[in-house]
C-alpha cells in the first residue's frame, strides 16, 4: 500500500475511533497535523509532476494553516455538525 493512502486510512481511523477511545482523543489533534506534514511533504516533492499537484498543494496548505490556527481541528460550524451526527454539534457545544 502506498503512503498517501496509509496516512488517508489512519486519518479515517482516528476520526471514526476518537470519541470511544478517550487515549486516542486526547492525542487525535496531533495525528491529524502529522497526516498533513507527511501529506504536505509528499506534494512538495511531487510538485513538478504539474499543475494539478501543485494546486493540491496550495489547497493543502491552506487547510493546514486553518487548522493549526484552531488546535489540530478543521473549524466548523453547529450547523454543519448537526446535519453529520447529534454527537458532533454536543461536542462542539461542550468545546471538544
Amino acid at each position: 500500500m502506498g503512503l498517501l493512502p496509509t496516512i488517508l486510512f489512519l486519518q479515517i481511523g482516528v476520526f471514526l475511533f476518537q470519541a470511544k477511545m478517550d487515549w486516542l482523543s486526547s492525542i487525535s489533534a496531533f495525528i491529524f497535523i502529522g497526516v498533513y506534514i507527511v501529506g504536505l511533504v509528499f506534494l512538495w516533492v511531487n510538485r513538478k509532476l504539474g499543475f494539478g499537484v501543485q494546486l493540491i498543494l496550495v489547497g493543502v496548505l491552506l487547510n493546514f494553516i486553518v487548522i493549526i490556527a484552531n488546535d489540530g481541528r478543521m473549524p466548523v460550524s453547529l450547523e454543519a455538525a448537526k446535519v453529520l451526527d447529534p454527537s458532533y454539534s454536543e461536542a462542539l457545544e461542550v468545546g471538544n
